[in-house]
């Protein structure tokens, strides 16, 4: 059975092992924030490549959304991002964006 540590930066208790670099445990969460504080403009870079390569089919930029792009972004049998990016001509990005309001409902449909 594993036992369950302590995170020495949070105290909250998780599964988890040492951490490599400080030999403490360390949950995911506090790892993730420590190494965002040791590479801040890494993350920055990450996203800006990861978007930049799924922008190319952006041509409706600032266009209102039809209802039928929006019944096909947020059926539940809808085809991966990068194909719906191509299909509408929108960014990946606006894809997901507007999926989250809808679904939150942040945005009315």
């Amino acid at each position: 059975m594993k036992v369950k540590a302590i995170c020495s930066i949070c105290g909250r208790e998780k599964n988890g092992h040492k951490s490599k670099a400080t030999g403490h445990h360390v949950c995911i969460t506090c790892a993730n924030k420590e190494w965002r504080k040791k590479n801040p403009t890494k993350q920055v870079e990450l996203k800006k490549t990861y978007y930049s390569t799924r922008t190319t089919h952006s041509t409706n930029k600032g266009q209102f959304w039809m209802p039928g792009e929006i019944t096909t972004i947020t059926s539940p049998d809808r085809p991966s991002d990068q194909e719906l990016a191509k299909v509408l001509c929108r960014s990946v990005q606006a894809i997901q964006v507007k999926r989250s309001k809808i679904l939150t409902g942040y945005v009315e449909v």
